[in-house]
Order: structure tokens, then sequence, then C-alpha cells
């Protein structure tokens, strides 16, 4: 049995008796494991194949053969990520620095589990747009020589808080108007109330 990942090299070695016999190697799928004359074996696709090694068979010495179980898997990546829980405040901002090993293995996606928490643009980078709790998955889908592998980034979005400035006069006789000035965030909604 021999174990290799996609792309791999290996040597079979046979040994006759009599010596110097001509050696036959045989691959029973050559789309997952290719094999020459002289037993150079290469690992091409996931998968598992047989190779037979035979001898004689020739008129002069009897056939001999023996097979050898070559099980191909993909090559192993993982997802390097600086941050796994993130917290941010709406409308902040955020790079989860994020890198693939193999880093030529292929790209990477990212998908939101609720867009009206945060969104990604198509480089990773994370817009918080309203309150509550999202899960960002990394993805790398694989391909045919490198198997997929998914991260997530855990991120809590909250509220940024409202700074209201307050100016009065610091004496208000008892039936005079007086002017309040309230000064709040250019894009805060909703009412306010000034208690006197």
């Amino acid at each position: 049995t021999l174990d290799l990942f996609v792309d791999d090299t290996f040597n079979l070695v046979a040994t006759t008796e009599p010596k110097d016999l001509t050696v036959n190697f045989t691959s029973s799928n050559p789309s997952i494991v290719t094999v020459d004359n002289k037993g150079n074996v290469v690992a091409v696709g996931e998968g598992i194949a047989n190779i037979t090694v035979s001898v004689g068979g020739d008129g002069v010495y009897t056939e001999n053969s023996t097979t050898v179980t070559v099980t191909v898997s993909k090559i192993p990546t993982e997802i390097i990520i600086q941050n796994v829980t993130v917290d941010m405040e709406v409308d902040d901002i955020f790079d989860p620095v994020v890198s693939l090993m193999p880093s030529n293995a292929g790209r990477l996606s990212f998908r939101s589990s609720n867009d009206t928490v945060v969104l990604i643009n198509g480089h990773g980078m994370i817009k918080a747009v309203g309150e509550g709790n999202a899960t960002v998955t990394v993805v790398f889908d694989g391909n045919e020589k490198y198997a997929a592998v998914s991260r997530n980034i855990t991120v809590s979005v909250s509220k940024q808080d409202a700074n209201i400035n307050v100016s009065m006069p610091e004496n208000i006789t008892v039936g005079e108007n007086s002017t309040v000035n309230v000064v709040l965030p250019d894009d805060a909604t909703g009412n306010v109330t000034v208690n006197v």
C-alpha cells in the first residue's frame, strides 16, 4: 500500500529471481497514478488505483505478479486568520488579515451569514452595517490538486455611542423664554427630550 499526495513521485523497486528479468509495471487508472517501465510513479489525481508489477510469461518463465494499491489524496490546505472573533460598531470597516497555505493553492472567498449585520467585499473587508451577530465564513473551494477548507470569523456589531452636546443659559427665570441648543451627530435620527 502506498499513500501519496497529488504531484508526489515514488520509485517502485522490484527484485527478480533469477536476476535481470524484465519487469512490467501497469496502472489500473492512469488518471489517478501513472508508472513507467522503470517503476517511476507519479500521483496525478485523487482516488485509489492499483499498480501491477509482473515478470515472466515470455515462454521461458511462468508469469508472476504482485499488486501495489496506491491511494492519492489532494494536498491539504489551511486558512490562517489573525482574528477569529471581532467586535465592531456600526459603520466600522475591518480587515481580518486572512491567508491561505500553501499560498499558491488558489483564491479565497468570503460569505456573511447575515447581510443586515455585516457586508463583505471581494477582498474580505468586513463592513458593519447593523447591530447584531454574524458569522463570516472564509472558504477555499479546492481544485484538482488542493483540498477544500473553510474557517469562521465571529462578528459582534453594536451601535455607536451617540454624543449629545446641550448648551443653555446659566439662569432661567420663570415665565421667560430661553433657548436650549442641542447638537447631535449628523446621522442621528429620533426624538430628543430635554428636561429642565
